[in-house]
């Protein structure tokens, strides 16, 4: 049994309504299931139904499963105190045109009819969900006009209405960043010593970015490694201007609070003058880009050589 004392999946059933002496709000939303057992129509009290959804709750004398059932799958009803006074925002289960043929139920078309409030708890939610979706897994804003991601969607929750993507551009990624960096912030507050590593690299469409992270150890002794910031770079890619970049992130993420930073580039010359130009030290190279550099150096001196040999012992030159 779950927390919310669900006790079976959805399966339609008929309803028994509760006594006129249950008072708790909740109860517009639940009744008990009605059973036949060779015929006989038995009602069982150990159990409750809910009308929207179908779903069974466990039921012990007390209201707190159901209206945590609403609380969780059904936000859009709202009890206050779960089931102790009256809802604020009441449904109406009455004998109506909405009734179906088994007696106390709504029709689930009509209960999720009523689309959500873009400002309701469960709307947001959602709407932070796929913002954190397109964030962490770095999909296009276009995806959310994604004719299958707007299946999804709907399937999951009928009621919810998908932003456009302008309203994720301009609001709920911006929102998010602005979270996020205020606590990358205050973590870097806390560090005692501070080092980043830095490369600039071009994409597909052949535009120029340049990357900054930060690494370092946090109160917990865990190591931190937060990407400070993406930057394009529309400038040419002088020494002086690379120092600018990299003294803009100093400012803008308060590292000038430490009396060193340490900086690991590769061996680009315009980067090592960039380094000089700025408030970063020690400097410290790549290693593997070193070695890789070397290397290159050691086969072009090879090649070099054959063909000097070959130059040497060739019949035409001799």
């Amino acid at each position: 049994m779950s927390e919310d004392g669900l006790v079976s999946s959805e399966i339609k059933c008929e309803v028994e309504k509760p006594p006129a002496s249950f008072k708790s709000s909740v109860w517009q939303a639940f009744g008990f299931p009605i059973e036949y057992i060779n015929g006989k129509k038995l009602v069982k009290k150990d159990e409750t139904v809910c009308r929207l959804c179908y779903l069974r709750i466990r039921y012990t004398g007390s209201t707190t499963n159901m209206s945590t059932h609403l609380r969780r799958h059904h936000p859009d009803i709202d009890c206050n105190d779960y089931g102790q006074s009256k809802c604020s925002k009441p449904f109406n289960i009455s004998d109506d045109k909405k009734r179906t043929s088994l007696a106390g139920q709504l029709r689930l078309s009509e209960a999720f009819k009523t689309k959500l409030s873009s400002r309701s708890t469960r709307a947001q939610a959602i709407t932070n969900g796929i913002g954190t979706f397109i964030a962490m897994d770095m999909r296009p804003y276009s995806v959310v006009e994604n004719i299958g991601f707007k299946y999804l969607i709907h399937t999951l929750e009928p009621r919810y209405e998908i932003p456009s993507r302008t309203h994720f551009t301009n609001y709920v990624i911006p929102e998010m960043y602005k979270k996020v960096k205020s606590s990358v912030m205050e973590s870097i507050a806390r560090a005692s010593s501070m080092a980043v590593t830095t490369d600039g690299w071009t994409s597909r469409s052949t535009e120029s970015y340049i990357t900054i992270t930060a690494h370092y150890v946090n109160e917990d002794w865990q190591l931190e490694n937060p990407v400070l910031q993406t930057r394009t770079l529309h400038e040419s890619h002088t020494g002086a201007n690379l120092a600018n970049v990299l003294e803009s992130a100093v400012d803008e993420w308060n590292l000038g609070k430490f009396s060193q930073i340490a900086i690991s580039t590769d061996n680009a010359s315009n980067i090592v003058s960039a380094v000089k130009q700025s408030r970063f030290a020690p400097h410290i190279r790549c290693f593997a880009h070193t070695i890789n550099i070397a290397s290159q150096k050691t086969h072009m001196l090879h090649l070099f050589s054959g063909q000097n040999s070959y130059f040497l012992n060739c019949p035409i030159t001799n």
